[in-house]
């Protein structure tokens, strides 16, 4: 199942911001990395809400966003690993 097929192409960018978000919130040194994922999650949400209006389809979109934006970097971290 391709979970980009319940993102409405307008929340299509919402996974690319979330993942620049992600970069520029790993290089503040005051947010724990266990944090970010977090923010980044209510980040997510916040926006489908605002762009898709109050209700639950919007804030699934949203997790999805950032489930997709979250998996791609751990793909590249998981790829740069050396075993």
């Amino acid at each position: 199942m391709e979970l980009l097929s319940f993102v409405p192409e307008q929340l299509l960018v919402l996974v690319v911001a979330i993942y620049v978000l992600g970069l520029f919130l790993k290089r503040i040194e005051v947010i724990k990395d266990k944090w970010i994922v977090f923010i980044l999650m209510a980040f997510s949400i916040a926006f489908s809400l605002i762009m898709q209006g109050i209700g639950a389809v919007a804030i699934l979109q949203g997790v999805i966003c950032w489930g997709v934006s979250v998996g791609i970097k751990q793909l590249e971290i998981q790829y740069k690993k050396v075993e």
